[in-house]
């Protein structure tokens, strides 16, 4: 009962409330609800001073989708190329403007690109190629499909556009790099002009210094070849580490920058920080190329192919190297290394090294026994082979696996195939070959032939190209090593390392003239 009594109530309560809004409405006219209108007031300035929240993200957004910031951005990167242009003009016109480039500003961004690229295990410079030609083409793609399917040509015409601002960016920035790390150096002077002048100046060479310099080099090749190892240093390997001696290319290349760090203690201009080699990932492509090692401008990385012979790699280590500090001529490069690797590597096995560094040091003279014969084998493939006659057995094996067989070696002058590498090979038949081609060598080149001309001990001039530059460069290192005479003759040096010496007809050349 009391329920009822109080739903009664709540619903008089309602129907008393409606009566007085319908009471209250019909009060309202139009006139009021137009005096109303005009007293409500609106500017447009109260929005304007509404200040809008925005996140971060939001923020950068908004600003690079501006089309003038855009293009500040994209000009200004483009812009970079255009530095690496004049910076490249400047160096080319003097050669002192390349030297100072080379030994400031580049310096600086060759370092601090090598403290980057040393952080990673892998080549940068071959996965940025990577990353760059699949974003370039990925996006010329996007733009064909959008181009196909679109319908308002001027819009498609403006984003091609947009993609040639792109690419000229990322020329303009990759060129600044590479103008910074190498163009700038390439004018610079060669190091007989300049830091090895005193000590390396390349000389006059005639057959006579010539001869004596592949027997040289004989001898040192022999001389710090490891007894009992036959082939010991040849290994063509894809693995982490080389057969012959267990290392891997971080420890070839910490022992090589090792060599370096002492030999900048003379040499002030080959002073840098420490540069760790990585292995090519498509060494197969480079060795189709003939590419042993690569220095990167763009990362200032020190790249070698995995494939190449573990005899090759010290050197080509410290090739690359020796342009990573500045040193792009070939020439210069290749002497560096050499130098490098021997004065300085057995500076420190004598000073304890753990490092085996009569590797280092065989690299280097092998590297140079096949720079000054190729030399030789121009003047003629008689002095060549008589030279290699004077071989230890397992260097012979060496050089005939590094260049693929006798006839690589010294041309079409015999049919003789050797066996390959890791067998036993006879040194009669170097002997056999030696008496052949030996019987003519002196009516052959007259005398004072010279293989690099020179005006004058002073003002050197090459031959047709700089690719006898090494060559000088070795040539004088023997003359300053021995004094400029040494006297060992071929047979003198092939008794010393051969168990079976030269047949002596008495005349002094060790071989039998009248032999067939």
């Amino acid at each position: 009962m009391a329920r009822r009594t109080h739903m009664a109530e709540n619903e008089k309560q309602e129907g008393l409330q409606m009566e007085e809004l319908e009471a209250l409405a019909g009060e309202f006219t139009l006139d009021d609800l137009a005096e109303f209108d005009n007293e409500l007031e609106f500017d447009v300035s109260d929005l304007e001073s509404i200040k809008p929240v925005y996140t971060t993200k939001e923020k950068l957004k908004l600003i690079l989708m501006n089309n003038t910031v855009f293009s500040i951005i994209k000009w200004c990167i483009a812009g970079l190329g255009l530095i690496g242009l004049v910076l490249y003009i400047l160096a080319v016109a003097s050669s002192d403007i390349s030297e100072s480039l080379t030994t400031t500003l580049s310096k600086g961004v060759r370092g601090a690109l090598t403290t980057v690229s040393n952080l990673l295990p892998f080549s940068l410079m071959e996965i940025l190629a990577i990353v760059v030609a699949a974003g370039i083409l990925g996006y010329a793609g996007f733009l064909i499909y959008k181009t196909i399917k679109a319908k308002e040509g001027v819009k498609i015409a403006g984003i091609w556009v947009q993609f040639g601002y792109v690419l000229l960016a990322v020329f303009g920035a990759g060129f600044l790099i590479y103008t910074m790390c190498y163009g700038v150096t390439t004018n610079r002077p060669q190091l007989y002009k300049t830091h090895l002048k005193d000590v390396y100046y390349p000389g006059l060479c005639t057959e006579q210094t010539l001869d004596s310099a592949m027997i040289y080099y004989t001898d040192q090749l022999n001389e710090v070849a490891v007894e009992g190892l036959s082939n010991i240093y040849y290994t063509a390997t894809g693995n982490s580490r080389y057969a012959s001696t267990g290392s891997s290319i971080k420890e070839i290349s910490d022992a090589v920058n090792a060599c370096f760090d002492l030999a900048a203690e003379d040499y002030a201009f080959l002073k840098g920080g420490k540069v760790t080699a990585k292995r090519l990932m498509a060494s197969p492509l480079y060795t189709a190329m003939g590419i042993g090692s690569i220095y990167s401008p763009l990362t200032s990385e020190v790249l070698i192919n995995a494939d190449f012979p573990e005899v090759a790699v010290p050197m080509q280590v410290a090739r690359a190297i020796a342009k990573q500090r500045g040193i792009t001529n070939d020439g210069d490069a290749s002497f560096i290394a050499f130098l490098v690797c021997t004065q300085y590597a057995e500076e420190l096995a004598d000073a304890g090294s753990s490092y085996n560094m009569d590797f280092i040091k065989y690299s280097a003279y092998f590297d140079a026994y096949l720079e000054v014969g190729g030399v030789v084998y121009r003047l003629g493939p008689d002095m060549h082979l008589y030279c290699a006659s004077a071989l230890k057995e397992s260097v012979k094996k060496d050089v005939i696996a590094y260049t693929k067989g006798i006839d690589t070696l010294y041309g079409n002058v015999s049919n003789l195939e050797f066996v390959a590498s890791g067998d036993k090979t006879s040194t009669s038949d170097y002997k056999v070959l030696a008496k052949l081609l030996y019987k003519d060598f002196n009516n052959k080149i007259s005398d004072g032939d010279i293989v690099m001309e020179y005006d004058s001990a002073d003002n050197p001039v090459p031959l047709k190209s700089k690719k006898y530059t090494y060559a000088r460069y070795l040539i004088s290192f023997f003359a300053e090593d021995e004094g400029g005479d040494w006297g060992s003759a071929v047979d003198e040096v092939y008794e010393e390392y051969n168990p079976e010496p030269l047949p002596n007809d008495g005349t002094g050349t060790g071989l039998d003239d009248t032999a067939a």
